[in-house]
């Protein structure tokens, strides 16, 4: 029996800051059924509520909670842990789904996404995994 004979490519590709962020606020508006933003984010002053996602993947942060381990008015239980979605959680995530999820992220770079590959999206940065859904 011959083995397959297989190539080992790695790419680099370019993904516009403003695409990353329809990604995240579409994860935001579809998360609330496993996370919930917790805690002060660092997200750049003076914008409305869309426009402000635009500059988070170069200089600011959101803080998630896990729903489950969260109190009946969404507030952190003891010893509950934060996840930080920021520019290296934002890096990671999209390497771990398109080589977990390449459905997923091949939806994502043809403009061809929905909440589904957004909430992926979002595992694959706060988690390093699908967990929910």
């Amino acid at each position: 029996m011959t083995e397959e004979r297989k190539l080992n490519i790695q790419l680099t590709i370019d993904i516009s800051v403003k695409e990353i962020s329809y990604l995240i606020i579409t994860a935001m508006e579809h998360c609330g059924y496993w996370a919930q933003v917790v805690g002060e984010s660092k997200l750049p002053p003076g914008m409305e509520c869309y426009d402000r996602f635009f500059n988070l993947a170069t200089d600011g942060w959101i803080d998630f909670g896990l729903r489950d381990e969260m109190g009946p008015d969404f507030e952190l239980t003891e010893g509950a842990k934060v996840y930080r979605l920021n520019d290296h959680s934002i890096q990671e995530g999209l390497k771990l789904m398109a080589q977990k999820c390449p459905i997923h992220f091949g939806d994502f770079l043809k403009d061809n996404h929905d909440a589904i590959t957004a909430d992926v999206f979002l595992q694959c940065c706060l988690l390093g995994d699908l967990v929910y859904g």
